[in-house]
């Protein structure tokens, strides 16, 4: 639908699934389904500090938008709702929105750098200066995409990427590996099954950085505001 991944779920239950994998744009949720109590899930949607900033827009065929407000919905549209209008409107969630960005290096001056290439983007900056620290961020912010160190502190990003692979809750979220290593053949190839990318830091620059997040990001499904339009500039 006008480039937007669609994950059709038919029950409350399948959409709770869905959430505990992926972390959506925006929910379009019907408050009448056969036997369901659609209210507690919004309500449970809007509880969840994991998924309450998740713009919720009810389209349903009796006028609830009272209720509907009052549990947290952001939208509330009367059945049949014009599809060009719709489209505005995830149009419109999906350009305001600032994608996380989860950087994670032991080396201070790294995490500068990339919090430079991106202060004039739209991305949200988190940071973590260990993979232990990555991985519990990771699992509480659910960043859409996470640029990794390759040798940190205690651990490679070999460990990193395996606890967040054995977690559904992180297991979709595409990993960047940023690195000063020099990487054996074995393991470069290691980490491209499980990676969307390998960058050097020697050759990092902030139009490849960004480049690579869009890649990520595009790959994941998540469309996102251009980042490369600077604050107050054409």
């Amino acid at each position: 639908m006008a480039g937007f991944q669609v994950l059709p779920a038919r029950t409350t239950e399948d959409a709770r699934k869905v959430l505990k994998q992926i972390r959506p744009s925006a929910i379009l949720l019907d408050v009448m389904l056969e036997r369901e109590d659609t209210w507690n899930f919004l309500a449970d949607v809007k509880r969840d500090p994991q998924t309450n900033d998740i713009p919720v827009l009810v389209c349903t065929v009796m006028n609830r938008e009272s209720r509907a407000r009052a549990l947290g919905a952001d939208e509330f549209w009367l059945k049949p709702v014009d599809e060009d209008k719709l489209i505005r409107k995830l149009q419109s969630l999906a350009s305001g929105r600032g994608a996380k960005v989860l950087v994670v290096d032991d080396e201070p001056a790294a995490r500068y750098l990339i919090k430079k290439f991106l202060e004039t983007t739209p991305y949200q900056l988190l940071e973590a200066a260990d993979g232990n620290t990555g991985v519990r961020l990771a699992r509480s912010e659910r960043p859409d995409v996470i640029l990794l160190d390759f040798l940190l502190e205690n651990m490679t990003a070999f460990d990193v990427i395996d606890q967040l692979k054995a977690d559904p809750r992180t297991r979709p979220i595409p990993v960047i590996v940023v690195t000063s290593h020099a990487l054996p053949m074995e393991e470069r190839q290691r980490l491209a099954a499980s990676t969307e990318a390998i960058l050097s830091k020697e050759h990092l620059s902030r139009e490849l950085a960004i480049n690579r997040i869009r890649d990520a990001l595009r790959h994941a499904g998540i469309r996102e505001r251009p980042p490369g339009s600077e604050r107050g500039g054409a």
